[in-house]
Parts: C-alpha cells; sequence; structure tokens
C-alpha cells in the first residue's frame, strides 16, 4: 500500500519540471501525492497523476516569483509575509493530519516549519545549487546581500524582529539567514550532480546529490526542429526585455546566422527579418539541433544545454543565475558575459573548440546520473525506515 504524500511546491516553471518526473513516478509507484501549487499550473500538476490543490496565495500577480527573485532584500521582504501566510493557512489542513511524508521546494520555509511542529518525516526539495555557509560567503552572492543590507539595514532589523516575535508565538524555531536559500530537511534531495556543486565536501550526508531528471523529460514533448546556428532564450524575466535582444541579435558575427529567439509576447521579426522569433520552445528538444546557446544563467538551461552537449554562454540577471554563469566559465563549459558589457563573440570564437570539448566530457557525467530513479529510492527507503 502506498504512502500518503503532501508536496509544497515553488510555482515556478525551472522548480517545477526539475520534481516533475520523480512525482509522476511516485504516484506510479501506488502513492498518494497532494501538489499544492498556483492556478497556472493545474494541467501540469494533474498530468503528473497527483492531485491537484490550489495555494490560496496568487503568484501570479501579488507574488510574482519574477519580482520576487530580483534581489536579495525584496525575496527577504516578500518571504516573510508570504511564509506567515502559508504556515498559519495550513497548519490546521486536514490534508496534513493524514500525511505520511512532507516533501517541500528549498524555498518554502513555512512547509518545513509546517513539518516540524506537526512531527512529520520532511524530505526538502533543492532545484537550484545548494547552499550553505561556505557557498554563501565565498561567491558573488556575499557582497551583494551585504550592500543590500547596508542598504536596509533598519528595515530588515526590524522586520526580523517581527518575525522572530511571530515564531515564538507560534512555537516556530528562529530565522536564520540560509531559511532564504535552502530550508534542510531531514533529507536534502538535490537535483545536480556533484561536480557541479559547489564545495560539495562541505556538505553533510543528509544532502543527496541525485543529479538532474532531463532523461525522463526530454520525451514529454515530441517536436521536430531544423538546425540552427544560435538559440537565444533569456528565461522569463528577460524573454521580453527589447533592448537587450536587440543588442544581442544585432551583432555583427550574427548576421549570417541561422537564429532561433523566444520573445514571449514581443514582436521583433520587423527589426531582425532574417531571426525566427517565437513565443517560446520545447527547449530540450531543440537544443541538439543547435551549435550555441545565449541564456540567462537558469540552472534548468544551464544544464539542459550540458545534457545535451551545446555550448552556451550565459547571460545572468540575478546573483543565482550570476553564479551559476561563474561556475559554467570556470569549469570551461561556456562563457559568462555580464549584462553591461558588449557582446565578446571574438572570446567565444577562440576558446570554442576548448568548449565543446569540455561539455562534451561533463554530457558524459551527467547523463551518468539517474536522477529521477535515484530520488524516488531515497523517498521509499526514507519511508520504509520511518
Amino acid at each position: 500500500m502506498g504512502s500518503n504524500i503532501i508536496f509544497f511546491s515553488t510555482p515556478a516553471y525551472g522548480h517545477l519540471i526539475s520534481v516533475y518526473p520523480v512525482i509522476k513516478e511516485l504516484v506510479a509507484q501506488g502513492h498518494s501525492v497532494k501538489w499544492y501549487c498556483s492556478a497556472k499550473y493545474r494541467s501540469f500538476v494533474e498530468s503528473s497523476g497527483a492531485q491537484f490543490i490550489e495555494y490560496i496565495i496568487d503568484f501570479d500577480s501579488e507574488y510574482n516569483l519574477s519580482h520576487l527573485i530580483s534581489n536579495f532584500y525584496v525575496l527577504f521582504d516578500n518571504l516573510l509575509e508570504l511564509n506567515r501566510i502559508c504556515y498559519t493557512t495550513y497548519i490546521e489542513d486536514t490534508n496534513l493530519q493524514d500525511a505520511d511524508l512532507i516533501l517541500y521546494d528549498s524555498m518554502c520555509s513555512y512547509a518545513k516549519n509546517i513539518a516540524l511542529k506537526l512531527n512529520k518525516p520532511h524530505i526538502c526539495f533543492c532545484t537550484t545549487l545548494a547552499y550553505n555557509a561556505y557557498t554563501f560567503v565565498f561567491s558573488n552572492m556575499f557582497w551583494s546581500t551585504i550592500q543590500l543590507y547596508l542598504k536596509h539595514h533598519r528595515q530588515i532589523f526590524r522586520k526580523i524582529r517581527e518575525e522572530n516575535k511571530y515564531r515564538k508565538q507560534h512555537g516556530i524555531a528562529r530565522l536564520k539567514l540560509m531559511d532564504f536559500f535552502v530550508n534542510a530537511g531531514q533529507k536534502t534531495i538535490v537535483f545536480s550532480p556533484k561536480e557541479f556543486q559547489p564545495f560539495v565536501k562541505t556538505f553533510n550526508s543528509t544532502f543527496e546529490f541525485v543529479g538532474t531528471t532531463i532523461k525522463e523529460r526530454i520525451n514529454l514533448r515530441h517536436e521536430d526542429y531544423s538546425h540552427y546556428d544560435v538559440y537565444v532564450s533569456l528565461g522569463t524575466i528577460l524573454t521580453e526585455n527589447e533592448s537587450l535582444l536587440t543588442d544581442i541579435l544585432s551583432n555583427e558575427a550574427l548576421q549570417q546566422k541561422k537564429v532561433i529567439v523566444t520573445v514571449g509576447q514581443l514582436e521583433l521579426e520587423s527589426k531582425f527579418p532574417g531571426v525566427e522569433c517565437v513565443p517560446f520552445t520545447v527547449q530540450l528538444k531543440l537544443l541538439p539541433q543547435c551549435d550555441l546557446f545565449i541564456n540567462h544563467g537558469g540552472l534548468s538551461s544551464v544544464y539542459e544545454s550540458l545534457y545535451q552537449s551545446v555550448v552556451q554562454v550565459c547571460i545572468p540577471s540575478q546573483e543565482e543565475h550570476r553564479m551559476t554563469a561563474t561556475i559554467v566559465d570556470k569549469l570551461g563549459l561556456g562563457l559568462h558575459m555580464p549584462l553591461n558589457k558588449p557582446f565578446d563573440f571574438k572570446r567565444l570564437e577562440q576558446l570554442k573548440e576548448q568548449l565543446t570539448d569540455n561539455v562534451a566530457q561533463f554530457s558524459t557525467i551527467m547523463k551518468s546520473y539517474d536522477g529521477t530513479a535515484l530520488a524516488v529510492n531515497i523517498i521509499n527507503q526514507f519511508l520504509k525506515e520511518g
């Protein structure tokens, strides 16, 4: 007989698609999964076989995630409020009383606090890089966070005091800085290969680096694409950034190339008649037909590019993406090109042969992992032992 599992997700596509094959397999094995998500993703959730339960939070406007992660202070400010609302709302949920296991995305600290309060077994799904003190302090995120803290220190101090007062009233542990990056569970399943994770040896044995779920995701959609020299997709926040796309597409090095670009609702065909502009793509199907992928440094895009052995250029706009782009550059798997600097195709051409070899080798490493099977096995073993 299967177990009753609750899953609190972060309603952002990159987070959801990474765990989708795991939830689908759990359902296929006979577990009952109730998946909390926003209305936007209802059909997506239900296609996994899980039961969809709609959040009371309006993630599409009031708590739009693209705005939420724009910088640490905005994230800090909104997550405190969001987590209090969700904790207060769902702590008495009858679904939770009957749960054998609570799964939750690493951004959902309220879910961890609910699990602890109800004394329920809990596992964290980390679809970003894993964070601890070493990862945080020795990365670009540390100084940018310090700068934001100095700028907003009075408001931050006041909000921390209010948060800890709320937590004391509800018998919740005091706020920790790392709660904004990863809320480690009794087990934390990280959907990354350990070879890409900074300071991987500093994480304790409760962290399981299982690799990606790309193998199962490749066949979720069946689309055919012709060959392209360059594919440009800049993620949710920058997809409709007309000035940035114009800068990239105007580069002389792209003028004789066959280019496809995701533009959302923008209309750029008149400015770039030789470029194929599309609202969206089935990225895993398109990438094998491309020689170069220009992206925003989002971990999902970075991993899909590596898995499909495509050289990439990362142009990040957020600190988390900047960190990923830096790792890509450092490992020789692509280039990090800052948002505010000219697009350097000359450097790309100089390193292209070396980058291609490195990416092919790393693709082999990524394909050696079976993230879905490993994650499901960890969950089943955890349930068995619990």
